[in-house]
Order: C-alpha cells, then sequence, then structure tokens
C-alpha cells in the first residue's frame, strides 16, 4: 500500500490543520492469485495538535467498504507511523499498517 499526497493546503485562520488530497494505492492477490490494484482518492486532514493524519475516499462508492485511514506519528519521529484503516460507519479495525517517508526525488521545485 502506497499513499502519495497530492497537496495540502493550511488557512491562516485556523492554522493547526491541513487539509490533505492524496491517492491511496492498494495491491494485493485476489482470491483467485491474481495481482489486483486499487486506487482511491482521498481527503482528509493532519491534526497538528495530536499528531493525527485521517484521510477518507472521496468517493466511496467506489470502495467495497466505507474507510478512513488514520496515522499517529510519534513524538520527534516524521518519517513513520503506525496507521490502521478502520470502517467509517462502525469504527472496526480492518488492518494495521506501518507507514514511511520517501520523498520524491522530483521535489526540487
Amino acid at each position: 500500500m502506497t499513499v502519495n499526497i497530492i497537496s495540502t493546503r493550511r488557512f491562516k485562520f485556523f492554522s493547526a490543520r491541513i487539509l490533505i488530497k492524496a491517492v491511496m494505492t492498494v495491491e494485493y492477490k485476489n482470491d483467485e492469485g491474481e495481482e489486483v490494484t486499487k486506487e482511491f482518492e482521498m481527503t482528509g486532514g493532519y491534526n497538528f495538535a495530536n499528531r493525527r493524519f485521517r484521510i477518507f475516499p472521496d468517493h466511496p462508492e467506489t470502495a467495497a467498504v466505507h474507510f478512513v485511514l488514520t496515522c499517529d506519528f510519534d513524538h520527534g519521529d516524521d518519517e513513520r507511523t503506525d496507521c490502521h484503516i478502520e470502517t467509517e460507519l462502525t469504527g472496526h479495525q480492518c488492518a494495521t499498517v506501518h507507514l514511511a517517508l520517501e520523498e520524491d526525488e522530483h521535489d526540487d521545485d
């Protein structure tokens, strides 16, 4: 699974949070053993107070279940995070994911 942050926006009147646009790509093998790739456009935010990143699918109808990805960063480590995927309605945790920062080599701008 990869999460690519496409854009961020921080408002002067509410600088404690950042709005995030991202694309989450999930690769897995289905029951028949075939490689499957699914991509989800996501929107959410980052909260500086609790160092929490939460994103939701922009088009939940394309997902089998409505879910949210929540990542909590440890103080002092901005490059790695433990995340969990949970159903949006019940909050049931479906999966745990560890993500690590990989900066785009074209980020010279």
